[in-house]
């Protein structure tokens, strides 16, 4: 004999959204109030109050990239001492499940071996946490103030009262080191020796997740970040875009030390040299932004950031659904499995790849949508699978160019 029984339960077929990080950035630098804390900032937030009244660089970027990101726009803010580590501020906000898309560091970097720490960091993170980060560094706009002249030193004065008073105005003579000789003075930077110092901070670093931005305008670097933060633009779009608008707030043209403003022609040799700088169009108003130029190798595929966010971001979101899949028998080796299996992990791409249609335009997804082959799933042993995933970014025009003819037929022809 037995009773009849009846159950139901609910199934989590792990179907739910996954918490968006990208736009979201972490701004570390020196500030005067709140060091050595986390501070959540958004458009409304006064910097004054959260970062202090006095002036930083911190607080000048974050002030920038709340300009040009939008009404959404949000960070996080972690204010360090002017002689603290930024490594350990990032370790804090990690440990604190502080978890973003990109690392600004606002402190002005003079060496490849700090872009290089930056790359190292971004790989500890990975390992460690499974999260995927990119750096955005600064390098110093071009230096025209002199340096002050040495203290100076007068002769020693003679033991003879009478020399001494018959001299009230001896030559002074200038503090010498310690072989012997005076220190030249700095000299202004003209743009070409600006150049040259630039170039030498990235040469030969290999670093795909180290962005560099040399300050010509003061916060160019907040600028960056603010545009590549909007909410309004997608993650696959460059920071080149000129239909995302010109940028705001960028601060004024700056000048070498013959008085020669900032030349489109250096701006050239600094993209050539891997850094993201700002750019005009002649005759067209406004200031843009070039390429989002990353640290890649030559021939690498994630030489500009759009590339890394949209691969970044699959990952993310695949990464769940492996997490989803763990041990579950539902995904084995049998053809029917692999089926169910190919098309649940083609659904990030899926999402990536849905386009909108405004006014008969289409507004294309962040990358292509997936087609057979894309997904791919290989068991290693009875217990290991791997799986392999392909996404497509859309064509991009950068570079265009017009061919005009003239037509003198004068339509006589037949």
């Amino acid at each position: 004999m037995a009773l009849g029984k009846v159950s139901v339960n609910n199934l989590n077929l792990g179907q739910g959204p996954v918490t968006e990080i990208e736009r979201y950035f972490l701004f570390i630098g020196p500030a005067s109030a709140n060091v050595g804390e986390l501070v959540a900032l958004n458009t409304q937030s006064d910097l004054d109050v959260e970062l202090g009244v006095d002036a930083s660089d911190l607080k000048t970027q974050i002030a920038a990239a709340q300009l040009n990101g939008g009404d959404r726009w949000a960070c996080m803010a972690a204010p360090i001492a002017p002689d603290g580590d930024w490594a350990e501020a990032l370790d804090k906000a990690q440990q604190a499940g502080v978890s973003v898309e990109g690392v600004i560091i606002t402190t002005p970097v003079t060496t490849g071996a700090e872009l290089t720490a930056m790359q190292d960091k971004a790989t500890e993170i990975t390992n460690v946490y499974g999260r995927r980060v990119f750096f955005m560094a600064a390098t110093r706009g071009i230096d025209i103030t002199p340096e002050p002249e040495p203290p100076l030193k007068t002769a020693a004065a003679s033991k003879d009262p009478d020399t001494s008073a018959k001299s009230p105005r001896a030559t002074p003579k200038a503090v010498q080191t310690t072989e012997g000789e005076t220190p030249a003075p700095r000299i202004p930077e003209d743009w070409s020796t600006y150049l040259t110092a630039q170039r030498a901070i990235t040469a030969g670093v290999a670093a795909q997740r180290v962005m560099v931005v040399p300050q010509l305008h003061g916060n160019d670097q907040g600028v960056l970040a603010g545009r590549l933060a909007n909410a309004i633009v997608s993650i696959a779009d460059s920071p080149m875009r000129v239909a995302s608008g010109p940028l705001q707030g960028l601060g004024p043209v700056p000048v070498d030390a013959a008085g020669v403003p900032l030349p489109g022609s250096v701006r050239a040799e600094l993209d050539k040299a891997r850094f993201s700088v700002s750019q005009t169009y002649p005759d067209y108003p406004g200031v843009f932004w070039a390429d989002g130029n990353t640290l890649d190798a030559p021939g690498s595929d994630f030489q500009v950031i759009e590339y890394l966010r949209i691969v970044d971001k699959a990952s993310r979101r695949i990464q769940v659904l492996l997490i989803q899949r763990v041990a579950d028998r539902r995904l084995n080796n049998t053809p029917n499995s692999m089926a169910t299996a190919t098309s649940a992990f083609m659904r990030p791409l899926r999402d990536m790849a849905r386009s909108v249609t405004v006014n008969g335009q289409v507004q294309p997804g962040e990358i292509e949508s997936p087609k057979d082959g894309d997904v791919t799933i290989f068991w290693k042993s009875k217990t290991a699978v791997e799986i392999y995933f392909t996404v497509t970014p859309y064509n991009c025009p950068k570079d265009l160019t017009a061919y005009i003819a003239l037509d003198l037929s004068n339509g006589e022809e037949e």
